[in-house]
């Protein structure tokens, strides 16, 4: 058995899939690899920035929030000097809570601030963005319209024989509900003096 023929035949067969998956967008360039690698980090940072901020708060009213919890485990259980315990586990929980704030706060103003300084330019370039590409988006919404009506007028012989079955249906509904209609209305009239 000859290898050669089969070998050239799987060669073929590489390059078509190869082919295939070019014309079926699949294939990854480096830009695309490198700029998915930049985004998954990123949100990676993201993701550990707010887990900082939680150990951060955490770390603040978790001793209390131990406190007041084992407190209560030891009311439940009638241990003696409870109410103490509790009472002082409130004392660490708020002292931990009038701690975090002013950090929060200061997180929250820092955020706000740097939203109110990006706003103006991130409208801009949304603007400019759409002023920019106002003929792309034109063309291309023309040609969604142009498809949503050639669509319909393919469609239409179909809509137009229902339109006419919807028609009749309630012409003859309203024809064969007629006559007791006008039953209903003749004994009506016999019954009410006039």
């Amino acid at each position: 058995m000859e290898l050669m023929p089969i070998l050239n035949d799987t060669s073929l067969s590489i390059d078509e899939m190869r082919q295939r998956a070019h014309d079926l967008g699949i294939v990854f360039n480096d830009e695309l690899i490198d700029a998915s690698v930049a985004f998954s980090n990123a949100q990676t940072d993201l993701q550990m920035a707010f887990r900082g901020v939680k150990a951060t708060i955490g770390a603040e009213l978790l001793p209390g929030l131990a406190q007041v919890t084992m407190a209560f485990a030891d009311i439940v259980s009638g241990q003696e000097g409870a109410s103490e315990a509790m009472e002082e586990g409130i004392r660490n929980l708020v002292e931990g809570i009038a701690t975090a704030i002013p950090k929060i706060l200061d997180m929250v103003n820092t955020l706000v601030s740097v939203i109110a300084e990006m706003a103006p330019g991130v409208i801009t370039a949304l603007v400019e963005g759409i002023v920019n590409n106002l003929p792309s988006l034109i063309d291309t919404a023309m040609k969604v319209i142009n498809t949503i009506v050639d669509g319909i007028v393919i469609a239409l012989p179909v809509l137009l024989e229902g339109a006419v079955e919807v028609v009749v249906a309630l012409a003859n509904g309203i024809a064969d509900l007629l006559p007791f209609r006008l039953r209903q209305t003749h004994c009506l009239c016999r019954l009410t003096p006039w």
